[in-house]
């Protein structure tokens, strides 16, 4: 099965990613954002948990 076609928007809005604590999904958004691509991408929310 060949990768999927990368899809381009003019926005993308990220949020609540919550990086850095244990439910975190970083490799599921990093296989998202290598198969969408946006003009602008928009980070709202939490998207680093573990200020101190």
């Amino acid at each position: 099965m060949s990768a999927p076609e990368p899809r381009t928007f003019r926005a993308l809005f990220i949020s609540d990613v919550h990086l850095g604590s244990k439910a975190a999904k970083a490799d599921f958004l990093i296989d998202f954002l290598r198969y969408h691509d946006a003009e602008i991408i928009y980070l709202v929310g939490d998207i680093v948990d573990g200020w101190r």
